[in-house]
């Protein structure tokens, strides 16, 4: 624990100290001293027997040089030393300075979508997947003059807003003049809750129409603001269709009847749901029991005060019902209520199904057979009617049934036994899905709110994922709180001051700061993504580390500077070192703690910096902000802490622990604190000064062996099974664990629904897409995910020419034909846009057919190519009919109509065999193969098609290839500048060999435990990879340290032993500190800090063993002897440390004060017969002088 500086008080003489501080003046106790005597660690060296006036010499001599060192300490450490508060005063104004500067000029980071910028950006894929983003950004569903439109602009000036008026409010509303019909408007709004904007429904979609008399479309280019703000009702004759799509703030206006209404509408799947599942495999949900409980479930999660003011509404005010199977089998049933379903009720519903599933499975069945169009909708006319009744079986099949049930279960009859899961949709608008937070966080997180009886909800879906880690990471906040509060408690037990300990924490808290007024401010970068958080752990563990060593260099360099020679006279003193020797202590202690703490600090903020070269927008950021907080808190762990040292030395008799003399030593709870730190004391001597000193010395094999296997182990477990696992799925950041019910729908459930795999269709399987009319280019800023720059268009691109229409036809002939593109019927789809998948030949023969009457021109056609300006024409005419059928959205293929009705782009997509959910390996070749097919067959392109570009959905792939490569490069970068900083710092080949060495083993190591616990080369895993560097040079550059700057050059084991009985105890106390706030992490509902703690403390547990066994090991076997293998030596490339080893050549007896760069080395004399006496120089004693041992003491730590 402390050093030896414990005691209350110290022998001095002129110098300081006494005989018995070399034995176990600084070792005493905490395992980090010298140990007691020669045999616990001090080394001690004999040298020839000198005279007593050459002994009284020395004396005077050294006297003379310990002045010299005190008026010459410099002028900064005799501030430091004279006024500490000083220098904590400007610390603490600094601090202060900045904290209000970044409260004042910056915005607090928001972490509302911590997945952000979690996206590559800089590489050929990347700049064409952010041009796609971009051309999806500025495409809207109507011309502008700053957008794009995906329809023709004569149908976009007419149909930006689709508004359903009754016929006879048509024609009344055409007969008023206009400002009557503002002055109704505006009554309007006031009796509808005004201001509220009506949602755009589509004719064909999940409003159904009959007949063209019953509802009229009236297109506009722009919608008035006395029908934009006004109530729609859509009424329809055949299904009785009441929907209000409008928010109101009353009550729910009652319970849903479904012996009176239908549902409002279908459910799409971008609305909120959950999933039922039963709590035993064994048991169906096709039961009365379960069926209530479902029925009574969802009515309580619902039960919400906020729930009413954003439902949907029906006709009379209602929240509309909830799509779900209680629900259905209610409707289908004629009853009321959920509650009023009965067993016989359920054998009808199981038949109806029995009878109807068939004609689903098979494809029959479709969404709008029930009121079908020969030109819309193609249905087999056999099906019975009440299969496609109001499109209920069809609902019911497609989104509230899993598949398997349905298309792979036993109905017959009544013995439904196969539905193991269903949906319920809320009808709640997409756009209020962030206003569902509340109705979450009260009604579905603990377990017991989510189960009634056999039912259980296992799976959600709200889309405000990033809403709720925001939420969760604001509450878990208590986790690193509790591991701060672990760490504090460690160094205020091992300094045994707790003013050092808050000081130590204001010094990370300020290192903090001020690297975000550099981020912010100086660097002027905007995005703070999510991992930056981290960097607080990092630093908890960083700064702990800096406290604790620099306490225990302070100590051992106080306990050294208070040798005593024989002859003086010792005095008692209540603190060590005196204030006429503290400046030297300052200084020295400085000196070599800015060694060990600046090897361990740049290499661990290069490490962080090296992630900078990574292509991930998050990465990049989060190496510039750590990195530059590891530099701040090196910058304040060498002028903060040693003032508080300092001034806690000055100003502070005792810690909590008060001096033996003192009165409140004999209470009762300071006897037993007193008494536990003895113990402690003891035990922790007893294991680092004999037992691990030990195992590392005598038995350095059986360490050096063990680490090797367990080594190649890892490489077997990383290069071979299970292997290093990339993302798959699109999953890039996962934000809780496995069994939270948002990943279980996004990982497990939804893969068993038919909509959720249809509205997925285009990820399911990769499509060839190509890009016409825009330059692939990115000018926004890779270090903000928002920048994207602009568009930019291609000059001179002419689709409609004949010989583009000619070089596009056998375009598409090559690419279909090439080896990753599906084979499609050209005839088949009826529906389908010719374009949508580059079928000229079907467009061809689409223009070619019989006029069956006299408006359509797009008929009769023969000759292809076709004349430009008819060709135009076509395709327009084209889209337009793809779009009343299925609706052309931003994200369709086909052309893209500036305002002034000019096709300017031309995407086209071609299905692919490549799954989305292919290896990387699959992807790779998919894209090199593709984009060399394609690119060849651009060269040959006519003007202004050539700079045509080929992307598909390949987001997953560039994050794959861009985590792998970026780990790759910082993980090289961060050895090499560990390399160079531990060379430059220990000026030894083989050292520096031996340490980067020992490195890459733990870094391997802690590889491998990542992927035996199964984790993926994520976004957090890649970065932990890198920084793995930085936090596992530590320990191995202070042992470096320690062994070259220990006495005894020509001893290998010697030199061991001095480094093992120095730093073991302080090395061990900072990787407990930094395991201690890992282990904190563990309990965080965030996955991200979970495995950010269990990184923390495998990076340190795998540190700390193979730097004290594996390290120290090699170093005892072949570590260099005196300066052999030095940087400056001609034999720095030769194997010089193989010799044998060199014995200490006998001197001449003379006494010899060595210094060897920072090395403060002090010669002690102690008589061999331990006699503590003053100096007796008899005259019979001239003849028989009495032998001395002359003990050389180092003081580096």
């Amino acid at each position: 624990m402390r050093g030896g500086n414990a005691s209350s008080s110290v022998d001095e003489s002129a110098e300081t100290g006494s005989e018995n501080g070399s034995g176990n003046g600084s070792g005493n106790g905490s395992g980090n001293g010298s140990g007691n005597g020669s045999g616990n660690g001090s080394e001690m060296r004999r040298l020839p027997v000198v005279s007593c006036e050459e002994r009284l010499k020395n004396i005077e001599r050294r006297r003379h040089q310990r002045e010299k060192e005190q008026l010459n300490i410099g002028w900064y450490f005799w501030l430091l030393t004279n006024y500490p508060s000083i220098v904590i005063a400007l610390c603490l104004i600094v601090t202060l300075v900045i904290g209000a500067i970044n409260a004042i000029y910056t915005s607090p980071p928001d972490f509302s979508k911590p997945a952000k910028g979690l996206e590559v950006r800089g590489t050929e894929l990347a700049t064409k997947l952010i041009s796609w983003r971009k051309l999806i950004q500025f495409t809207e569903g109507y011309c502008s003059s700053k957008t794009l439109s995906t329809v023709p602009c004569q149908r976009a000036q007419s149909s930006t807003k689709k508004v359903v008026r009754l016929p006879q409010q048509q024609s009344s509303q055409r007969r008023q003049p206009k400002k009557k019909q503002r002055r109704n408007s505006r009554k309007g709004r006031r009796r509808n809750g005004g201001g509220r904007t009506s949602r755009q429904l589509r004719q064909n979609s999940e409003v159904n129409t009959t007949t063209a008399s019953t509802v009229a479309v009236t297109m506009t280019t722009t919608i008035p603001s006395s029908v934009a703000n006004t109530t729609l009702v859509v009424n329809t004759t055949a299904s009785s269709l009441r929907y209000y799509d409008v928010t109101h703030e009353s009550g729910g206006g009652g319970e849903w009847n479904f012996t009176e209404e239908y549902f409002c509408q279908d459910p799409k799947p971008e609305h909120a749901r959950w999933v039922f599942e039963s709590n035993d495999d064994d048991v169906t949900l096709w039961t009365l029991t379960s069926l209530h409980s479902m029925c009574g479930l969802q009515r309580r999660l619902l039960d919400h005060p906020t729930y009413p003011s954003m439902c949907n509404r029906g006709a009379e005010s209602k929240c509309c019902p909830t799509v779900s199977l209680p629900n259905f089998v209610a409707r289908l049933t004629g009853r009321a209520t959920c509650d009023d379903v009965t067993t016989a009720d359920m054998t009808y519903v199981a038949r109806l199904v029995s009878e109807c599933a068939p004609f689903y499975c098979a494809g029959r069945l479709k969404r709008r057979c029930w009121d079908a169009r020969s030109d819309a909708v193609e249905c087999d006319v056999t099906i019975p009617r009440n299969c496609t009744d109001h499109n209920s079986m069809f609902t019911l099949f497609h989104y509230v049934m899993d598949a398997s049930s349905v298309c792979g279960g036993r109905w017959n009859g009544s013995d439904v036994t196969s539905l193991r899961r269903t949906m319920v949709f809320i009808p709640v608008r997409p756009q209020h899905d962030r206003h569902l937070l509340p109705l979450y966080l009260d009604n579905f997180v603990t377990s017991s709110q989510l189960r009634s009886g056999d039912v259980i909800v296992t799976a959600i879906d709200f889309n405000i994922e990033g809403y709720v880690f925001a939420h969760q990471l604001t509450n878990d906040v208590i986790f690193p709180a509790i591991a701060g509060v672990l760490v504090m408690g460690i160094i205020a037990v091992y300094t045994g001051s707790i003013f050092i300990t808050l000081m130590s924490f204001v010094a990370t808290g300020a290192a903090m700061s001020l690297a975000y007024f550099l981020y912010k401010i100086l660097l002027g970068l905007s995005f703070f993504p999510f991992l930056n958080l981290t960097a607080v752990l990092v630093m908890m563990g960083l700064s702990a580390d800096n406290v604790i060593l620099y306490h225990n260099i302070w100590n051992t360099t106080s306990s050294d500077d208070a040798i005593t020679p024989p002859g003086a006279v010792p005095v008692r003193l209540r603190r060590q070192p005196p204030r006429h020797r503290l400046g030297v202590v300052a200084k020295t202690t400085w000196h070599h703690a800015s060694k060990s703490l600046g090897v361990t600090g740049i290499t661990t903020g290069v490490a962080f910096f090296a992630n900078v070269t990574s292509q991930v927008t998050a990465v990049k950021c989060f190496a510039v902000y750590t990195g530059l907080a590891v530099l701040c808190n090196l910058l304040f762990a060498l002028t903060l802490l040693p003032a508080a040292i300092v001034f806690h030395h000055k100003h502070f008799s005792f810690s909590y622990l008060p001096p033996s003399d003192s009165k409140m030593s004999t209470l009762l709870p300071i006897r037993l604190l007193t008494s536990l730190r003895h113990q402690a004391d003891k035990l922790a001597n007893i294991f680092f000064n004999h037992i691990q000193l030990l195992l590392v010395v005598r038995f350095r094999w059986v360490g050096i062996v063990t680490c090797v296997c367990v080594t190649a182990s890892a490489c077997y477990v990383i290069f071979g099974s299970p292997g290093v696992r990339l993302p798959v799925g699109g999953n890039a950041f996962q934000y809780f664990s496995s069994d939270h019910p948002f990943e279980r729908y996004r990982d497990v459930t939804r893969r068993h629904f038919r909509f959720a795999n249809q509205s997925q269709a285009h990820q399911q399987m990769l499509p060839i897409r190509v890009v016409f009319g825009l330059h692939a280019i990115d000018q926004g800023d890779h270090r903000d995910p928002d920048n994207l720059g602009y568009l930019k268009r291609v000059m001179g691109t002419n689709i409609t020419s004949r010989v583009s229409q000619r070089w596009l036809r056998g375009f598409c002939r090559i690419v279909r034909s090439s080896k990753y593109a599906r084979v499609a019927d050209v005839d088949g789809d009826g529906g389908g846009n010719p374009l949508n998948s580059c079928q000229m030949e079907k467009f061809e023969r689409w223009t070619q057919r019989p006029c069956v009457n006299g408006g359509d021109k797009c008929c009769g056609m023969h000759e292809f190519p076709m004349a430009p300006h008819r060709f135009d024409q076509c395709v327009k005419e084209a889209v337009r009919r793809i779009d009343l059928v299925n609706g052309v959205t931003r994200y369709s293929p086909g052309p893209r109509f500036d305002n002034k009705n000019i096709i300017r782009v031309l995407v086209l997509e071609f299905p692919s065999n490549v799954s989305v959910n292919a290896d990387y390996v699959t992807m790779k070749n998919f894209y090199t193969t593709m984009n060399d097919v394609i690119g060849k067959e651009l060269s040959r392109a006519p003007q202004g098609l050539k700079e045509g570009w080929f992307v598909s959905e390949l987001d997953i792939y560039s994050l794959q290839d861009g985590l792998l490569r970026g780990t790759i490069s910082s993980l090289g970068l961060s050895l090499v500048v560990a390399l160079v900083v531990v060379m430059v710092t220990t000026l030894n080949v083989v050292v520096t060999s031996l340490a980067c060495m020992t490195i890459a083993s733990i870094i391997t190591v802690v590889g491998g435990l990542m992927c035996a616990m199964g984790w993926e080369l994520n976004v957090l895993e890649s970065i932990t990879i890198s920084i793995c560097v930085g936090l596992s040079v530590d320990f191995t550059a202070h042992f470096a340290i320690g062994y070259l700057l220990a006495p005894h050059k020509h001893d290998r084991q010697r030199r061991v032993e001095h480094a093992s009985t120095r730093l073991s105890g302080a090395i061990s106390l900072a990787a407990l500190t930094t395991f201690m706030a890992g282990a904190g992490l563990m309990t965080s509902r965030v996955l991200a800090y979970q495995r950010f703690g269990a990184f923390l403390m495998m990076v340190m547990t795998t540190s700390w063993l193979y730097s004290t066994f594996f390290f120290l090991g090699l170093l005892s076997v072949r570590g260099p002897q005196g300066e052999r293998c030095s940087i400056d030596a001609w034999t720095c490339l030769c194997c010089c440390c193989c010799s044998a080893d060199v014995t200490a050549a006998s001197g001449s007896g003379a006494m010899k004060r060595s210094t060897t760069g920072d090395e403060h080395t002090t010669t002690m004399l102690t008589e061999t017969s331990s006699m503590r006496g003053g100096v007796q120089c008899h005259h019979h004693q001239q003849q028989h002088p009495q032998q001395l041992e002359i003990i050389e003491r180092s003081t580096l730590i």
